[in-house]
């Protein structure tokens, strides 16, 4: 179980995307008003795609047709606003819980449990 989580956290360090940020860039003449699109912004925080393909770890996105695709942008409308492609979620496992469970492992370990 140990090799199992220490794989995954070293999973999510490396598949985070650095330098980009998606927004919801106002479009009046869209069926939501707005779009959803991924900019460079250095400063970003790390996110992550929901879906990566298997061996090269590259974010994929799909629409309703099924064919796999690599940019945001090239997926209809009602699925880049309708469905969290990105998300944060792993930066809270990373930065509080990873190191919280480490520690107490490490506690345990030196009998200090």
């Amino acid at each position: 179980m140990v090799e199992a989580i220490e794989s995954a956290v070293a999973w999510l360090e490396q598949a985070q995307l650095r330098g980009i940020r998606v927004v919801e860039k106002p479009e009046p003449a869209l069926p939501k008003g707005y779009d959803k699109v991924v900019i460079e912004d250095a400063s970003a925080p790390p996110i992550w795609a929901r879906f990566y393909e298997i061996g090269t770890d590259r974010p994929i996105f799909s629409g309703r047709d099924g064919v796999i695709r690599y940019r945001l942008a090239e997926i209809e409308h009602e699925r880049r606003v309708g469905y969290a492609w990105y998300t944060d979620a792993p930066a809270k496992l990373l930065s509080e819980d990873w190191p919280a469970w480490r520690g107490r492992r490490r506690a345990g370990a030196n009998g200090s449990d």
